[in-house]
């Protein structure tokens, strides 16, 4: 892992030295310093959804791997997160970690519904639930169940069993369970068990 993060910042110093840019044409990325203090196991999932090349993905993974193990500093993993994503998307995704949970409402998730019940659970509720604590493999596989239900490749009754394999039981359940609590909280409703 450590081999991909250092070919890549060879080849940036390589492409930087390779052209010559007058100081005022040069690119900067403007990095706020509270992006520094951004929870990231948090963002991860946020980022999934603006996620549409593949190699992005895998090569987000290898650094968010490499940056939880220690092997990349904090102010060095931001420029690079960044120049994988793209200075709009990571200030999208950012924005939308800080933001007070307490000012989400829960219809303002984006995703389908699971449950049509009297829940109104969706897909990417639980999603934002499970994946700081699933590991970046599982989340992946996650998203990609999303997606597919999304785009109908897979039927409505197949994806909570799916997430269930895909997550384990005690977890969907203990997730399913926050979700119906917050829901409770702040509609006063007696939500059921998914």
């Amino acid at each position: 892992m450590q081999l991909v993060y250092s070919a890549t910042m060879q080849l940036h110093e390589q492409q930087n030295k390779n052209r010559q840019v007058p100081v005022n044409e040069q690119f900067t990325t403007q990095i706020d310093s509270s992006d520094l203090d951004l929870p990231f196991d948090q963002l991860y999932p946020f980022l999934l959804p603006y996620m549409t090349d593949p190699d992005k993905v895998i090569e987000l993974k290898v650094l968010f791997d490499q940056y939880r193990r220690g092997e990349i500093p904090k102010d060095t993993f931001v420029p690079v997160m960044t120049g994988i994503l793209g200075e709009q998307i990571f200030k999208s995704a950012a924005a939308k970690v800080k933001q007070p949970k307490s000012n989400l409402q829960v219809n303002e998730q984006p995703g389908t519904q699971i449950n049509s019940s009297d829940t109104g659970v969706t897909f990417y509720q639980l999603f934002h639930l499970l994946a700081p604590q699933i590991g970046i493999e599982k989340t992946i596989d996650l998203y990609v169940l999303g997606e597919k239900y999304k785009r109908g490749e897979i039927p409505k009754s197949d994806v909570i069993p799916l997430m269930k394999g895909i997550v384990g039981k005690p977890a969907f359940k203990l997730a399913g369970d926050i979700l119906l609590r917050q829901i409770r909280n702040k509609t006063g409703s007696s939500a059921t068990s998914l």
